[in-house]
């Protein structure tokens, strides 16, 4: 499953980072939606439906806090796709989530979550993104450059963080809380309108 609070982190570039400031443009934990159903109250919206809509649901079988936590589950030649759209012109964003994935897949990938809009490409355009791939290794990707950040288990919570520099258009990765890779090159960040959460073709639940 995927349980998720996110936390966008807005950075006035023009003030010493010392003095920075953080402000959530939203945040989730999934708490306040009926089991069984997509969170669509809460402004997320099902881009694709993987195995069908019945498995893009809130759940309390798996959670890594509260009660509750938002599962997606794609299968082999169709991805189970989320996006929860914002507008913001901030030089620097962000968000932490917590992800979990179910099992290896045998290819492609399982999870992933990051910056996109769906409306530049034929199946959407990544800016900056975190995937659990079929090598078993948590991978941070962009439209021009990818790097392996850490091996991952199925079934652990980890804890993702990721900062992207639009002024910049780099992007750094923390993974419970330790810092992976910084200055990892990515283009045209002020296209992001959304927030994409996904499980892709391995057919994995996350």
């Amino acid at each position: 499953m995927l349980a998720l609070l996110v936390s966008m982190l807005v950075i006035s570039l023009s003030i010493p980072p010392t003095q920075a400031q953080e402000a959530d443009i939203f945040r989730d934990d999934f708490e306040s939606y009926a089991v069984g159903t997509f969170p669509s109250a809460g402004g997320w919206i099902l881009v694709w439906n993987g195995k069908g809509n019945q498995y893009q649901v809130i759940t309390d079988a798996r959670y890594h806090s509260s009660r509750k936590s938002f599962q997606l589950w794609g299968t082999y030649g169709w991805s189970a796709h989320a996006e929860r759209h914002f507008s913001m012109t901030a030089s620097v964003i962000g968000f932490e989530a917590y992800v979990m994935v179910e099992d290896y897949p045998s290819s492609h990938s399982s999870a992933s979550i990051g910056f996109w809009n769906r409306e530049k490409a034929t199946w959407g355009k990544y800016y900056a993104i975190v995937e659990f791939a079929s090598d078993r290794y948590i991978r941070a990707s962009s439209p021009i450059e990818a790097k392996n950040l850490q091996p991952y288990a199925p079934r652990t919570w980890y804890k993702i963080r990721l900062v992207l520099d639009r002024s910049a258009n780099t992007f750094s990765v923390w993974i419970n809380d330790e810092l992976k890779a910084s200055g990892i090159k990515t283009n045209d960040t002020y296209e992001i309108d959304a927030l994409e959460l996904g499980s892709g073709w391995g057919g994995v639940q996350c």
